[in-house]
């Protein structure tokens, strides 16, 4: 027997909440929990895992204001979870459905057309949530995943490859939200000290010195024959236990050690060393070779793995 889908239901009126829940059970395989106020199903999606949820996007809260149930996808994004939401919108209000798919609803239903379309919705939900859950039992099969780039040395392609590296990260393994967050902040110090300092040679202590004249050296710079021709070679490895990622700039190369510890309460009002200090706190291997022009980092990301975590001295090859 299939596990029943785990489905939230908002309305404020009892008599659609009655209705709705009447058409899921016709379609079985169901297991409903009702709510008529967004604060009580917010409630609920932090004490139980749904499937996807169902919610009028006009609801009475309980001092008796008007709430837009949409919040309740602003809630289920803050708590980090993936619950697709289905609005449903007040007799012909078209603008109303449109409100909702632009905050993120996954479908909608207008109550005048409820019984012809609801059930439209509920197949198309539910056929991405088997899809889902296939794909997170792949995930657990994963061995080995791995891609490469080529960067130019611009920091404006950084966020594109970070925000492509998360949704590598979501879809290629079982990594949990913090240890994901914690690879993709110290993955970015990385690849803009390859750029800043490595490619472009840009010292931290015109940053120390002045804001505007260190982002201008970077425009200036990246723009230049001399220093924007230079590329920082990326790789990535993923696999069940661990990421892995390697990094190759085409500058001078530099001596970690002579970084100032930003930790140090000489070093707290000065900003270089911060992007080091992530990489070093945050990844479980940080090793500097070929003069600094390489580094190889390396986080376990399964929760039996054994740690790997070096001292700053053993982490830094000449």
């Amino acid at each position: 027997m299939k596990t029943p889908f785990r489905v939230l239901v908002i309305d404020d009126d009892t008599s659609w909440l009655k209705v709705m829940q009447l058409m899921l059970q016709k379609r079985g395989n169901v297991e409903i929990t009702t709510a008529t106020t967004l604060e009580e199903a917010v409630r609920l999606i932090g004490e139980k895992n749904f499937d996807y949820a169902l919610t009028d996007v006009e609801l009475i809260g309980e001092s008796r204001r008007l709430e837009n149930g949409l919040e309740l996808i602003s809630a289920i994004e803050q708590a980090d979870l993936h619950i697709p939401v289905i609005a449903v919108t007040g007799k012909g209000d078209e603008q109303s459905a449109i409100d909702a798919l632009r905050r993120g609803a996954t479908s909608y239903v207008s109550k005048i057309n409820i019984r012809v379309h609801l059930g439209e919705a509920l197949d198309a939900v539910e056929h991405s949530i088997f899809r889902k859950q296939k794909q997170e039992v792949l995930k657990t099969h994963l061995e080995h995943c791995e891609f490469r780039y080529r960067l130019p040395s611009d920091t404006s392609v950084v966020p594109s490859l970070i925000e492509e590296l998360k949704a590598s990260l979501i879809r290629g393994s079982q990594i949990d939200r913090r240890t994901r967050g914690r690879i993709l902040i110290a993955v970015e110090e990385a690849v803009l000290n390859s750029i800043i300092h490595g490619n472009l040679e840009i010292s931290s202590d015109i940053r120390n010195d002045s804001l505007d004249d260190y982002y201008a050296l970077i425009a200036e710079r990246s723009r230049s024959t001399e220093y924007g021709d230079r590329h920082v070679q990326i790789e990535f490895k993923i696999t069940g236990s661990r990421f892995e990622a390697e990094l190759i700039d085409e500058g001078p190369g530099f001596d970690f050690t002579a970084v100032a510890d930003p930790r140090e309460e000489e070093n707290l009002s000065i900003p270089s060393g911060r992007g080091l200090l992530l990489i070093r706190e945050f990844m479980d291997m940080c090793v500097f070779s070929d003069g600094g022009r390489r580094l190889s980092l390396c986080k376990m990301t399964s929760p039996d793995a054994s740690r790997m975590k070096r001292s700053p001295s053993e982490a830094v090859h000449s």
